[in-house]
């Protein structure tokens, strides 16, 4: 419990940092820098062989100098997508040439469709972070936005990882405190109903927190974003983050025990990992993002 403490707090004065901190150029290093990290961990738990990390990391290294390139020369922000794209493709023909030259004949289609997954994974889901923080560039060219809509980029920013802990924080406290049944899933035998039924019941009250800080605090803020939404259309969309952060966490825990692992990593000690940390998050935040964009229309 010391250390899940520990590294809870160092991670959220890291997560911050990532937020607060508007500048383009070091939000793609924090990128790399969690990118890495995630990717190393999926080696683990996938069993891929250590000289074949070069395709995945080069795949999503290229990826992420291309994004900078397109934002510096003040390119169309929608080419990255194909750029994503073309080099997902690119790694695969690179790697099935890797594999032939080696005469790596036995598994050699579940090799490469783990290494295609890895790095779609990590592009066009786990940059959505990326993504929703310079929304305003990704879906509307503009590199230089008023203090304003910063604000709101934050708001958005921070939503995912916020809502994402109170949906964890309830299943955990209130799990471990009365919850006696367990949900009977192989893939994560510790949940139990107790915790399930926190989840969706504390979650709305956790989006309306949210709402009534901006209430407050930034009330132009609010009625501009996707916050402003009713109390029966806050329930719902919480229901489905709940559902979506349910799967997100099971799917991580189906690929943890698939490669015989507890823990993704060590990275975050008392977390079990960083993906294990963040699977949930990151699929908050992909179903988010699409929702804000939504919302903008």
């Amino acid at each position: 419990m010391k250390n899940r403490l520990i590294y809870a707090g160092v991670g959220i004065v890291i997560v911050s940092f990532y937020i607060f901190w508007n500048n383009y150029y070091l939000s793609n290093l924090y990128f790399l820098f969690f990118a890495s990290f995630l990717i190393l961990e999926l080696r683990n738990i996938f069993k891929i062989a250590r000289n074949e990390l070069i395709f995945i990391f080069g795949t999503v290294y290229c990826f992420v100098i291309a994004g900078v390139l397109i934002f510096t020369f003040q390119l169309p922000a929608l080419l990255l997508e194909k750029v994503g794209a073309v080099l997902i493709c690119g790694q695969f023909f690179v790697y099935s040439t890797f594999l032939i030259v080696k005469n790596e004949i036995l598994d050699s289609l579940k090799k490469t469709c783990i290494q295609v997954f890895v790095s779609f994974y990590i592009i066009f889901i786990f940059f959505q972070f990326l993504r929703l923080k310079y929304f305003y560039w990704f879906q509307h060219d503009l590199q230089s936005v008023d203090e304003e809509q910063d604000l709101l980029m934050i708001f958005y920013s921070l939503f995912p990882f916020y809502i994402s802990w109170v949906i964890d924080g309830a299943a955990f406290f209130i799990g471990k405190t009365m919850g006696k049944k367990k949900l009977g899933l192989a893939a994560s035998p510790n949940k139990t109903w107790a915790g399930l039924i926190a989840s969706f019941l504390l979650t709305p009250l956790g989006f309306y927190l949210y709402k009534y800080f901006l209430l407050v605090f930034y009330p132009e803020i609010l009625s501009k974003s996707l916050f402003a939404i009713s109390l029966p259309k806050i329930i719902v969309f919480s229901w489905a983050i709940v559902i979506l952060g349910l799967l997100g966490d099971l799917i991580g825990s189906l690929h943890k025990r698939g490669g015989n692992l507890k823990d993704s990593g060590s990275f975050l000690k008392g977390h079990g990992g960083l993906y294990d940390r963040i699977d949930s998050t990151i699929a908050i935040n992909f179903f988010f993002y699409y929702a804000v964009i939504f919302f903008s229309r």
